[in-house]
């Protein structure tokens, strides 16, 4: 007997993407499935991707720009535009609406599971703080100071864009990669496949193609950073300045 999940993160408001990432996970056919944050901020469909998760009835966690564009919505004064991401953040707060906005507040740090007898914590950043980067390559050291952080057999994280599964000292780390703005020179978006068979895990990451230039086209017709739709039509990491 196996069991098989399919667990997905970093939408980044791109609706054309997260439809084409759903509609692969369905043809896996999963026993559950997961979306591990960031539904918001980079493209053009914050209200709409929400709703779209939220139709789902899975469970869900918070990423880093959920938490962040709450935060602004309820801010007051004048707020600078450091970087692309916080302008991107900006606009996200201006346009969602107070229902999605209330949902994606009230969204777990973390959840668990007891999959196949194995316990899963599902993540953002990491159990330790919501923008930890958990890289292919991170460090041993690094990675028992984040295993004393918390109980798990298996750890289910995103944030990072990068996806990979990787065993150290009897645990699994899985990152989920992204269902809205890659990083690694394509445009193809993607989510992981989990199967738990005899305490043993087995992961992939399938590769989904979806409209790339019907999403930065939508990103062109609203204030967005414009840039942003080459980051999708590239496949580059956001700029930090």
């Amino acid at each position: 007997m196996a069991t098989r999940i399919a667990v997905f993160s970093d939408i980044h408001s791109n609706i054309h993407a997260l439809d084409a990432v759903l509609a692969a996970i369905r043809s896996y056919a999963p026993d559950a499935v997961y979306c591990l944050g960031d539904i918001v901020s980079g493209c053009a469909f914050p209200n709409e991707c929400v709703d779209r998760v939220r139709s789902l009835g899975i469970p869900v966690i918070r990423g880093n720009h959920d938490e962040e564009v709450v935060h602004l919505r309820r801010a007051s004064g004048v707020l600078s535009v450091k970087n692309l991401n916080t302008a991107a953040r900006l606009w996200t707060a201006g346009v969602l609406g107070s229902e999605q906005a209330n949902w994606l507040e009230q969204l777990p740090f973390s959840l668990t599971a007891e999959i196949e007898d194995l316990k899963f914590r599902f993540v953002h950043g990491s159990p330790r703080r919501i923008s930890e980067s958990i890289f292919p390559h991170i460090s041993d050291t690094k990675l028992r100071e984040i295993a004393k952080s918390a109980k798990f057999r298996v750890l289910c994280c995103g944030h990072t864009h990068y996806p990979f599964v990787k065993f150290h000292k009897g645990r699994w780390y899985i990152n989920s990669g992204t269902a809205g703005r890659p990083k690694m020179r394509s445009a193809l978006v993607n989510f992981a496949v989990v199967t738990v068979r005899r305490k043993e895990i087995v992961a992939g990451f399938p590769l989904v193609a979806y409209d790339v230039e019907a999403a930065a086209r939508s990103i062109l017709q609203t204030s967005l950073p414009p840039f942003f739709a080459e980051i999708i039509r590239r496949g580059i990491p956001v700029p930090r300045k």
